[in-house]
């Protein structure tokens, strides 16, 4: 079996064993199933998602990999970084609104994880249910942090499909009383002055108060979205 991706984050189907095999048989009559079955929803438990990128790739050869719900912040990572990629046939066992939302948070402590956002949302645009996304964020309370990125994947994607989400999420948003995209910039006293300093607009408008630019998201999304 290929290298599995991050720290088990993903399987790969390609030459695996007949008991994943016959595993992965088994999901695919469990996901029929629930297409045929009053009352479940026929994206899960296995959605079907764009090609994607995984670590062991060789071109022109089909990879394919199931993933599952992230059990630890580097799994997280990978799946942001590489779901829904084109080098490889994806699926997921779990609700990509969940990882999104998760992935919001975690964002805030991690940088990195913060540019790669709007292009993971970009795309698994289509596989999204973003009025249930939507809803779940403002439950949570992390709508103005959603709805920034929402904002930037529609703006850099250049797509008009967050456009509906991020009208509903603008209400909950205090620009007014900013606060730190990142939390931790409020213990050093320089990232205070310098973010303060320097914050950029679209950062502002969502009441965040955040150092990268929209032209930074641009430049970061022209290099990867279409690997």
């Amino acid at each position: 079996m290929r290298q599995a991706l991050g720290r088990n984050c993903c399987v790969g189907i390609h030459g695996a064993p007949p008991r994943v095999m016959a595993s992965l048989r088994s999901r695919a009559i469990s996901a029929s199933s629930a297409r045929s079955t009053p009352g479940l929803d026929a994206r899960r438990p296995i959605r079907e998602v764009a090609e994607g990128c995984y670590s062991g790739y060789v071109p022109g050869r089909t990879v394919q990999s199931v993933y599952r719900s992230p059990r630890s912040h580097e799994e997280l990572h990978s799946f942001v970084a590489n779901f829904g990629a084109r080098c490889v046939r994806a699926t997921t066992t779990c609700q990509l609104e969940n990882v999104v939302l998760r992935a919001v948070s975690a964002s805030r402590k991690d940088p990195s994880l913060s540019r790669m956002l709007p292009v993971f949302l970009w795309r698994v645009r289509k596989n999204l249910n973003l009025e249930e996304l939507t809803a779940k964020a403002v439950n949570k309370r992390r709508a103005q942090v959603l709805g920034y990125y929402l904002d930037l994947a529609g703006k850099v994607g250049s797509t008009k499909a967050f456009s509906k989400s991020v009208k509903a999420l603008r209400p909950h948003v205090r620009a007014d009383r900013p606060v730190f995209l990142f939390p931790e910039t409020a213990k050093h006293p320089f990232e205070v002055f310098a973010t303060k300093q320097d914050v950029s607009d679209y950062a502002r408008k969502w009441g965040l108060l955040a150092r990268m630019p929209l032209e930074g998201y641009k430049s970061y999304f022209s290099k990867v979205a279409h690997l």
